[in-house]
């Protein structure tokens, strides 16, 4: 049968059908975005049969991004990631028959006139075909991870970038996939808030620690709790594991530090010295020093082996905001609420020097892969860009009209990207300070940034409950996404891939498809 006799006998199958069928219903999932293959496949039915046998000819598929829309084969396709729909339009006069065929159902036919559209959930798989030969297949690219009822407050990821495993204010812990953002398991047995998780560095055993007092070590594998580590007399607010596995340091409100033996739960050592709540530990490569931040205003370095205090780094008045390493490790940026930066040198945690100049406490840091400048954001509403090896302030960089929360910079050190509450961001010259363009569309408050590797994207997360991501060439939106809440947080993995969090304790593992 050639072409033209399909396209007879199908017309005349399709007017032999009924002209209008009950729509779709919508769907109410929501998704991180929605991805279409589209097949031009000519001879595309075998009416004779009396059925929809599928296409005579393989497809050629092509991927397109559906986040501004798509126009093709005489239809004009609307997407609505976050309600989980597209929604189908004629823009012509002439009318069009669709066939949608979703996931495990039989197809339906659909007469659509000129204005008239369709809403197609996406819930599944879902194929639209047309009488002009045109294919469109859409379906969720990668499901926004919700599952926590309360804040996140805490992340880790595995070694091996498999497995995430979060914190949350609900009082438990999640297990994701990364690849797919599927929840694999939820860890419940906290009677509070879940302040900070420590994965070990096979991905296989998760220490937990939460304002109920005490520490949780779990099988990731099979979700089990392994073992109870009680010791502390107020919140737990963070751990931290060794290298090897064996040890966990804790960081209590209770002032103190505790080292435990992860293989029997016993409780160690307690390192006692601060006078106020323990917030965070880390721990260095090969577990031999510690580092404690305290609500104090003070950092503490500890011997492991001995419990020793080593020193106490002490300079700023105010909380810690944020920190910058440069790329080898030997220096540290430190960004706090007393308006002031404090450069540290990593290896022997000795204060270097003191930058100061901002007259608003100071959000966050950004530091130059040769640790040579540092670019700060402040609550003054300005930036500041700053020379790390004589702590002289190079030039300010004005212009926002609100507090800059936040400040990327690109790996060759050229570009800066400020967030602001203006409901901007805007691109600077680092070399020369001035503004090169300012990123507008939020609605409310930018509260963060982060860049691509490449340093040609951006991601931007508001207050309007809405991620952005932005080509910087170009100076437009490349992909929006919307959420329920607030977005506080946003960073790239790779090139393509992002992890964002929400005020309502979600996580979204978000692929941005261009």
């Amino acid at each position: 049968m050639d072409k033209t006799t399909q396209g007879d006998s199908l017309a005349r199958w399709f007017a032999t059908a009924a002209y209008r069928l009950p729509r779709v219903a919508r769907e109410t999932r929501a998704y991180s975005s929605l991805a279409f293959t589209v097949s031009n496949l000519f001879g595309l039915y075998s009416p004779a049969e009396g059925d929809f046998p599928g296409p005579l000819l393989p497809p050629q598929t092509e991927r397109v991004s559906l986040w501004g829309g798509l126009r093709a084969g005489g239809l004009s396709l609307a997407p609505h990631p976050a309600e989980g729909y597209v929604e189908i339009e004629v823009p012509r006069t002439k009318p069009i028959l669709l066939e949608v065929r979703r996931a495990s159902e039989a197809p339906q036919l659909l007469r659509l006139a000129w204005g008239e559209s369709v809403i197609v959930g996406a819930e599944g798989e879902v194929e639209v075909r047309t009488l002009a030969g045109d294919s469109y297949r859409f379906f969720p690219d990668l499901e926004s991870a919700k599952g926590h009822a309360e804040s996140v407050l805490g992340v880790q990821i595995s070694a091996d970038g498999r497995r995430a495993v979060s914190a949350s204010a609900d009082k438990t812990l999640k297990v994701w996939n990364v690849d797919t953002g599927r929840e694999l398991s939820t860890l419940a047995g906290h009677t509070a808030a879940v302040n900070g998780v420590a994965l070990s560095a096979d991905g296989r055993l998760a220490v937990s620690a939460s304002s109920d007092n005490t520490l949780k070590i779990w099988d990731v594998d099979s979700g089990l709790e392994v073992r109870m580590l009680v010791g502390h007399s107020s919140f737990v607010n963070g751990v931290a594991l060794s290298a090897d596995g064996r040890r966990a340091v804790s960081a209590s409100a209770d002032k103190t530090l505790k080292v435990w033996g992860v293989d029997t739960g016993r409780e160690l050592s307690t390192l006692a010295g601060h006078t106020a709540a323990v917030n965070g530990v880390a721990l260095s490569s090969d577990g031999r020093r510690g580092g404690s931040a305290s609500a104090d205003n003070t950092l503490k370095v500890w011997d492991m082996d001995t419990g020793q205090e080593v020193r106490t780094l002490a300079g700023h008045s105010g909380s810690v905001r944020g920190v910058a390493l440069s790329a080898d490790g030997r220096r540290a940026v430190s960004a706090s609420a007393d308006n002031t930066l404090k450069v540290w040198d990593a290896e022997t945690s000795q204060e270097v020097r003191t930058l100061a100049g901002h007259s608003g406490s100071i959000s966050g840091v950004a530091l130059s892969a040769d640790g040579r400048r540092a670019v700060s954001a402040s609550s003054d509403n300005t930036l500041k860009i700053w020379d790390v090896d004589s702590g002289m302030e190079v030039r300010t960089l004005a212009g926002h009209s609100s507090f800059v929360n936040g400040v990327a910079l690109s790996a060759d050190g050229r570009l800066a990207v400020s967030a602001s509450a203006d409901k901007t961001l805007k691109v600077w010259d680092v070399g020369t300070g001035r503004e090169l363009s300012t990123l507008a569309g939020h609605k409310a408050a930018v509260n963060g940034v982060a860049l691509s590797a490449d340093g040609r994207r951006a991601v931007s997360a508001s207050s309007d409950n809405t991620l952005k991501v932005w080509d910087l060439d170009m100076r437009n939106v490349l992909a929006p996404f919307t959420c329920d809440a607030a977005v506080r947080c946003a960073s790239f993995s790779g090139f393509d891939a992002i992890i964002a969090g929400d005020d309502l304790g979600r996580i979204h593992f978000l692929e941005l498809v261009v």
